[in-house]
């Protein structure tokens, strides 16, 4: 493995594209330039960028991608492309190409996990980045030659087209850069023709008119509703919510339960049991965010919070229910951890919940402390679990 930078260079190009990516390529670990950051600054603090503050945070990360990895020198680039090769029947519910098949995040990242395993014996560091970092993905694929930004702003992969997920590897390795494209959007103007809410002007998005936004975000209650009716379907609806905060606490919450309910189910302690905890936990659940985040008329019961938490307590596909699973088995938590190879998001959302209600709201959550004690004081999951029993109701 290895050997030459250059014969290195085109072995990990190699393992990439085995690993699934239509297209690979390689930038030098550098600030962004200043003509682009400027640009990008532009956009972030205007009113264009809607209600995603977020992408005015990390400023300093976004501009020089070293900061993600010590020694960082290179970053390799890569799209996996979601393109369905048939089209889909008029049945299938009216949502987006790429959520049609497993959460891409974990497919990605397992693969690349994998594809760059051999070259870990060069003793150089590696950190992948699945939409997990704030970093300027379009702008260094770019850079490395794998596509270039059209007017409508999404990366076109000469070959593959504009239905890929872009990804990185940053690496402590010095590789060769690849030479940035030439070709450029030939601004014929057809994307700005069928935006569908004319969120395209002149090349410039408006992130309040943008579809994608709407279902991330809206803070306006009008084109929430709007935006709502033109995709209901009969197999999906969306609801419009003011309860941003309780929805979102709820949202972190339910995967903590979902690890409690994976240990009841490996410890085979039977329905009627997981029953109980549930029910105990969505009244947790109102608890804490009524205490957090108070507001009048919310409904905990609704699918938002309950049939959310539902879902992920008893899906097989919940990754913290398998997690916690896991340690119900009798599995420890850092090995149940390496057996998943993917994030729990549940394991940390208990320390950062815990911390919250400790330092904070102090309320009543022993199904919260019950499951920060076998994750992070190693206590037995039969012993914590038998202690709140009593809680129950």
């Amino acid at each position: 493995m290895g050997g030459s930078p250059g014969r290195l260079r085109q072995e990990i190009r190699e393992a990439c594209l085995a690993a699934g990516a239509v297209a690979a390529g390689f930038a030098a670990a550098v600030p962004v330039d200043d003509d682009c950051w400027q640009s990008y600054l532009e956009f972030a603090q205007s009113d264009r960028v809607a209600g995603m503050d977020y992408l005015r945070n990390h400023l300093d990360i976004r501009r020089d991608p070293r900061l993600l990895l010590d020694g960082a020198k290179t970053i390799v680039t890569l799209a996996f492309s979601f393109c369905q090769p048939k089209k889909r029947p008029a049945s299938f519910p009216r949502i987006s190409a790429y959520a049609g098949g497993e959460d891409y995040h974990d497919v990605i990242r397992k693969r690349l996990k994998a594809a760059i395993a051999p070259f870990s014996a060069t003793g150089a560091g590696f950190r992948i980045c699945v939409d997990t970092a704030p970093i300027a993905e379009r702008y260094w694929a770019r850079k490395s030659g794998l596509g270039f930004i059209a007017r409508n702003g999404m990366l076109v992969v000469p070959g593959a087209g504009n239905q890929v997920f872009l990804a990185e590897i940053i690496t402590t390795l010095e590789l060769e850069p690849d030479r940035e494209l030439t070709t450029g959007c030939l601004d014929c103007g057809a994307c700005g023709k069928v935006c569908p809410a004319g969120a395209l002007k002149a090349g410039i998005i408006d992130c309040r008119d943008c579809l994608s936004y709407l279902t991330i975000g809206c803070s306006d209650l009008e084109k929430s509703r709007r935006f709502s009716e033109l995709i209901a379907g009969k197999k999906m609806k969306t609801i419009v919510s003011r309860d941003v905060s309780g929805v979102e606490y709820a949202a972190v919450l339910k995967n903590v339960y979902a690890i409690a309910a994976g240990i009841i189910s490996g410890m085979k302690a039977g329905d009627n049991f997981m029953a109980m905890m549930v029910s105990n936990a969505i009244r947790e659940m109102a608890r804490f965010v009524d205490a957090i985040a108070p507001m009048e008329g919310r409904d905990i019961c609704r699918s938002a919070y309950l049939g959310d938490l539902l879902v992920t307590a008893y899906s097989r596909f919940s990754r913290n229910h398998n997690f916690g699973a896991m340690i119900g088995k009798g599995y420890r938590v850092k090995a149940a951890m390496m057996e998943m190879e993917q994030v729990a998001e549940g394991y940390y959302a208990t320390d950062c919940i815990h911390r919250i209600n400790a330092e904070g709201t102090k309320v009543s959550m022993p199904i919260l402390d019950c499951v920060y004690s076998i994750l992070y004081e190693n206590r037995s999951p039969r012993r914590a679990i038998d202690a709140i029993v009593d809680t129950f109701s």
